[in-house]
């Protein structure tokens, strides 16, 4: 948003902005206005988005400390929680990012998140670097997993050498199954349109065909070896031969395809 007004928290946190719709209507409202000063860095040219859009990452937190400051007009922990997460991203779980921030291992990755809310903390923290590096090729967090999580826990002296192994063992069960899965169910996904579609399609022209049929009455009868036989017009063909399309795309979604997914997926979910 460029060109707007701006407002933000007392102490100036950086990467909090909300605008001033949303300080009319959301922090005035609430009787939270005085935690907000306006905020003259932001460049009028600047692209902006709004804290409070619920497209930001982090919009279910900010509503929470909202209401929470509206209660208690401290605002120390929402200021707090900005400072530290409004620029980390969250844990994308099993999906592989690419040109992303990385703690830990080539063998085993772990995302901002989950070393600040978890690794760091553990015995194994220091085997890793102080600093997240950036990788290009496309990565995924190995620890928002409870089992990887134990694992670390259960690292005895510290040592790193079982979690690598059992991190690349788990690697090698995701790209065996999920790649294969999500194609599948997108495949499924697609599907569903089509034959959303053509239920949508049936339901058009078998209302305007019985229209036809009541308004102008015809008693010739047309037949096709697809939709049968008693329809009096082309409109009426026409919805049969979609209620045909229909039914055949829900027998091809109802079978192999979804359990294949389904058993792929039941693979992963052993070893994630």
């Amino acid at each position: 948003m460029k060109g707007a007004t701006w407002y933000t928290l007392l102490s100036d946190p950086p990467g909090f902005e909300i605008c001033g719709a949303c300080y009319a209507a959301v922090a005035q409202s609430m009787g939270v206005a005085g935690h907000f000063v306006r905020k003259g860095s932001v460049a009028p040219e600047s692209a902006v988005t709004c804290s409070f859009n619920p497209a930001v990452a982090r919009f279910a937190v900010y509503v929470r400390l909202l209401d929470e400051l509206a209660v208690t007009q401290d605002a120390a922990p929402l200021e707090e929680f900005v400072r530290v997460y409004a620029f980390m991203p969250m844990c994308s779980r099993d999906t592989r990012l690419e040109n992303a921030r990385w703690f830990g291992w080539n063998e085993c990755a772990v995302c901002p998140e989950c070393y600040h809310e978890f690794v760091r903390g553990t015995s194994l923290a220091d085997a890793m670097a102080a600093e997240s590096a950036l990788v290009e090729r496309p990565v995924m967090c190995e620890m928002y997993s409870p089992r990887m999580r134990q694992k670390i826990l259960a690292s005895d002296p510290p040592d790193p050498t079982p979690l690598l192994e059992y991190s690349l063992q788990r690697r090698a069960v995701w790209a065996a199954t999920m790649p294969r899965s999500r194609q599948i169910l997108s495949q499924i996904r697609l599907k569903i349109a089509q034959q959303n579609m053509a239920m949508s399609n049936s339901m058009f022209y078998k209302f305007s065909g019985n229209l036809w049929q009541n308004t102008l009455p015809l008693e010739q009868t047309y037949s096709t070896s697809a939709t049968g036989a008693g329809l009096y017009n082309h409109m009426q063909i026409k919805g049969a031969e979609y209620a045909q399309q229909a039914a055949a795309i829900s027998s091809e979604i109802s079978g192999s395809p979804a359990f294949v997914a389904d058993e792929l997926e039941r693979r992963w979910r052993a070893v994630e």
